[in-house]
């Protein structure tokens, strides 16, 4: 149980194993929080399942996960995902900033965030979300301090060689950021 309201960001993505997300992705992906907003009390009712022999949970719900996918989740985890679906599905605050990309002679790309916050213990940072066909895509987060005085915070992140693209999802929506 965490002391505050869960969020998918920093407590039910971490609790989908790679394994879990694997057996799902024919029908919908786990990593995705809209659709696992949507789908929500369905995973929860096959989560919290009593599988018999055949792997049927109560009412006959398909017990997830299935054993031969890494078995059923631990009681802690599944009551975190209840809280959460429970708690009007939160989310990690994101913020804005102003980004930069520059690729380097070995063809690495740095993304780099320049963010202003209110206070100098606030927090922003870039969080690396997917990289796939030659995109990168990145979050830039916020983390309200409690007292202090406005700051500028620089946060970075290194993408691979095969980028062509860098996307960063921020308070404004998805930004797409030139590669120098």
């Amino acid at each position: 149980m965490v002391d505050k309201p869960p969020n998918f960001e920093m407590h039910i993505l971490p609790m989908i194993r790679a394994v879990d997300r694997a057996h799902m992705l024919g029908d919908l992906d786990l990593y995705d929080y809209d659709v696992v907003k949507a789908y929500a009390q369905r995973i929860l009712a096959h989560l919290q399942g009593t599988p018999d022999s055949a792997g049927v949970g109560a009412g006959g719900q398909a017990m997830m996960p299935p054993q031969a996918y890494g078995g059923p989740w631990p009681r802690g985890w599944i009551q975190t995902f209840s809280d959460w679906a429970s708690g009007s599905f939160p989310r990690r605050a994101y913020t804005k900033g102003s980004y930069t990309a520059q690729r380097f002679g070995d063809g690495t790309v740095q993304v780099e965030a320049i963010v202003t916050v209110p206070n100098d213990d606030d927090g922003a940072w870039l969080e690396p979300l997917s990289t796939s066909g030659g995109e990168a895509k990145f979050a830039l987060y916020y983390r309200p301090g409690t007292s202090g005085k406005p700051a500028s915070l620089t946060s970075d992140e290194m993408a691979a060689k095969d980028t062509k693209t860098v996307v960063i999802v921020d308070s404004n929506g998805p930004q797409s950021v030139p590669i120098s």
